[in-house]
């Protein structure tokens, strides 16, 4: 984490809670929230959650499903999907990826119609929170070329854009880096772009598989929690991100999420999407507090999460095991076992300020 002002973050949330009752996010229609202080039980099921996009969205993917660019998901290629929001209005958008490599489309919801954004060719998008922007890429052979925008208004504004092709230099080739289409020395290039490369991103597009149980996860539970939880959960949940170490660095990220379908979240915390990275699974205990199952798991940054079978999936190399949340243990699992419904858990928020109250109003 960067310069995370833990006290401060606590008290604003705990401000918030208290001013809004039970927050929601834009759209949302909800009844009164259960108080309950046993955290170890459901609330309120998110289904009982109302936005104006879930519907759109859900009509967009079943319509894309359908059409000759879907392609069937087997793990870690076909067709995903991904929300996040990208403007801060509390509504998130909607991404598709056709498959690793394939160009992403964007869409959002405004005045109860569904538009599509932008269209990003075979590229990558990289959603910056501590800076409400969106960074697209597109890494060839020899070259990098990008842009960092903002998304206001339904359109995506850029703010600058860049060029390196130092990628080529084994080969020979003179090294060019671009600002803006203009040529610059390398130390302008890193000034210019380091206000938008310094802070943590999220990788976006290729979180959910397209099976139904996960379009249902997806659209009608995923947003939701933060309208549900009880204020000891949010409490619980809060005191164990806002305390957690530093040392684990600016890519730190986390997720609520059911991963038992005892529609009572459990916590995940990725401390990086590079190799090596693992990831902390925390559980409500008894006494209401949060302990972690087992010890670290695995080593690309997450998780993945079948719906349909309730596995909790570990990939350890080019290995594959399911994972018990009660003992940590780990067993065999074959690929062949997967079903349709699976999304990668852990990196649905990175650990900074602006994500913490986002993650739990």
């Amino acid at each position: 984490m960067k310069n995370i002002n833990k006290s401060a973050v606590f008290l604003a949330f705990l401000t918030a809670l208290s001013a809004a009752g039970c927050a929601s996010k834009t759209g949302s229609a909800v009844s009164d929230e259960v108080v309950t202080e046993n955290v170890t039980e459901a609330t309120v099921d998110p289904h009982s959650v109302v936005f104006d996009w879930q519907k759109l969205y859900e009509d967009k993917l079943k319509e894309f499903a359908s059409s000759g660019s879907f392609v069937k998901y087997n793990y870690g290629t076909g067709s995903m999907f991904d929300l996040h929001d990208l403007d801060g209005d509390g509504s998130p958008e909607l991404i598709i990826s056709a498959e690793p490599g394939a160009d992403l489309l964007i869409y959002t919801v405004s005045g109860g119609n569904l538009t599509e954004i932008t269209s990003v060719p075979k590229g990558e998008a990289f959603y910056i929170p501590q800076k409400n922007a969106i960074e697209f890429r597109f890494t060839a052979e020899d070259f990098v070329i990008g842009e960092y925008d903002t998304l206001d208004g339904g359109s995506f504004s850029q703010i600058v854009n860049y060029y390196d092709n130092s990628r080529s230099a084994a080969k020979g080739g003179a090294i060019t880096y671009m600002i803006d289409h203009e040529e610059v020395l390398y130390p302008e290039f890193l000034e210019t772009l380091s206000e938008y490369s310094d802070p943590a991103s999220l990788k976006l597009g290729r979180k959910y598989s397209f099976g139904d149980s996960s379009i249902d996860y997806a659209l009608y539970v995923s947003e939701s929690w933060g309208a549900v939880l009880s204020r000891s959960q949010k409490d619980a949940f809060m005191k164990t991100l806002s305390e957690y170490p530093h040392e684990a660095g600016d890519d730190t990220a986390f997720e609520i999420a059911d991963l038992n379908g005892d529609s009572v979240p459990e916590l995940v915390i990725s401390e990086g999407e590079e190799v090596n990275s693992v990831c902390h699974v925390f559980r409500f205990s008894e006494d209401g507090s949060l302990s972690e199952a087992g010890e670290g798991m695995g080593n690309i940054g997450h998780v993945i999460y079948d719906i349909e079978t309730r596995d909790v999936l570990v990939i350890n190399g080019n290995s594959i095991s399911a994972v018990s949340l009660e003992s940590g243990e780990l067993s065999d699992y074959s690929f062949s076992s997967m079903s349709d419904s699976v999304f990668n858990c852990g990196r649905g928020h990175i650990l900074c300020d602006e994500e913490l109250l986002t993650a739990l109003n």
